[in-house]
């Protein structure tokens, strides 16, 4: 029998091995066989999973979660007209954006349009989701969470690191950057060699979405994909 802990679950081809964690969330294999689980049975597993979770909820027990203004899911610039004008623009002007501007954009890119199944506005093969943005500005670094629609802000790296990153000039004017990170891991379980296929196709759905959003609101967007695969940023 095999049991998963975790918010999001994680659908597994082959039966992990006993007393290993799962990549994507937190898996026990208690034991084999059809028959009920004891209370030790139990206890082991809750035991397992705490001892999982506690490095990850020690380093965001004290982040700080920002609300964002509920997005605009209707209304706006026509579909028609955003494409029309799209370009991408290389000079940018220093005022910062606004809470309700980057929401927009947050929401354009990954957040959620069916809450029952978690669905959201680029689509994902099988529905695994293996993109996640993250937002700079001359404040900080975020992280977007799509449920909750809030930026989680990031302890041990700079918006400089993230910038130095990026290999084009623009980036580094822009007053907000996303960023999006795709994890190719997460996606191996389920779609093997075509995972790296699956996430970059995924993380292309989402920059144009970001792009056109962006233009709807009148912004100047500029997409770069020169960034340093390899750099660590922070762990």
């Amino acid at each position: 029998m095999y049991r998963l802990l975790g918010t999001d679950g994680l659908p597994v081809r082959e039966m992990p091995a006993v007393d290993k964690p799962v990549h994507g969330a937190i898996g026990y294999h208690i034991r084999s066989g059809v028959h009920d689980l004891t209370d030790y049975d139990w206890q082991q597993y809750i035991a397992f999973a705490d001892e999982q979770f506690k490095d990850r909820s020690a380093s965001t027990q004290s982040a700080e979660v920002i609300p964002l203004p509920a997005p605009q899911t209707s209304g706006g610039m026509p579909l028609t007209e955003a494409l029309a004008k799209r370009r991408s623009i290389r000079a940018f002007e220093s005022r910062p954006l606004t809470r309700e501007q980057i929401s927009q954009l947050c929401w354009a890119a990954q957040g959620i349009t069916q809450a029952e199944q978690g669905l959201r506005t680029a689509p994902s093969a099988m529905h695994l989701y293996p993109v996640t943005v993250f937002v700079v500005d001359g404040q900080g670094v975020y992280e977007y969470q799509p449920k909750p629609h809030a930026l989680l802000r990031l302890e041990g790296v700079t918006p400089e690191q993230f910038r130095q990153a990026a290999g084009q000039g623009p980036a580094g004017a822009a007053p907000v950057c996303l960023v999006l990170a795709v994890d190719i891991e997460h996606m191996k379980p389920r779609s093997g060699d075509k995972a790296e296929q699956y996430s970059l196709l995924e993380a292309g759905h989402v920059a144009q979405n970001v792009l056109l959003q962006a233009t709807a609101l009148g912004l100047g967007p500029f997409r770069s994909g020169a960034w340093m695969r390899r750099r660590r940023l922070w762990r």
